[in-house]
């Protein structure tokens, strides 16, 4: 007796969540991440050197950042790791809620989309901070216009392949993060 095959892909659904659920999910994420992108833009060019923050000592009576203290606090902060490669980070939270939007199944995904994109996210934020302080420009903190993280990136490469080494290989590495990040290709 000759059994017939069955096609369980064909017949057998995957279980989890519905696709009805997942597209909620979804709208709900996108609508969290885009007013977070507006608070943080809103906090960083609200930002004041007298408004209280990890760099500001001293008691403040009135909060200047339209964050209010949560606000001033992340601005701070931001700005003192990055430097003005903070304004990216508004950018890349649209930038999120629209992917989440408009997101691929997970199957038709590789399992190492995630990481090379984390990795190229990573490379852009630190080659763009130690570019914008070898750029130099008008310093907002101590730690210069590239923040903690470009001042020590800058240093570490300028002191090694010279201040057009370093500024070539990060423009470079600026351009494979986008790559890796986004999956756009220059060529």
């Amino acid at each position: 007796m000759v059994r017939g095959v069955k096609n369980h892909t064909a017949t057998t659904a995957r279980p989890g969540i519905s696709q009805a659920v997942r597209h909620v999910l979804r709208e709900a994420c996108a609508l969290l991440l885009l007013p977070l992108a507006i608070y943080l833009f809103l906090s960083l060019v609200t930002r004041n050197p007298a408004d209280p923050s990890w760099s500001h000592s001293g008691p403040v009576v009135l909060v200047h950042n339209l964050g209010g203290r949560v606000g001033a606090y992340l601005a701070d902060s931001f700005f003192e790791i990055f430097g003005i490669v903070a304004y990216v980070f508004p950018l890349l939270l649209v930038w999120l809620a629209i992917r989440v939007l408009r997101s691929a199944p997970v199957a038709a995904r590789s399992a190492y989309e995630p990481t090379l994109k984390l990795i190229g996210l990573v490379s852009f934020v630190l080659a763009a901070a130690a570019l914008a302080t070898l750029a130099g420009g008008p310093q907002s903190s101590l730690v210069g216009t590239g923040g903690i993280l470009g001042k020590q990136a800058a240093g570490l490469l300028a002191g090694g392949l010279g201040e057009t080494g370093a500024v070539l290989l990060l423009f470079a590495l600026c351009l494979v993060g986008i790559t890796l990040a986004t999956g756009f290709s220059w060529f």
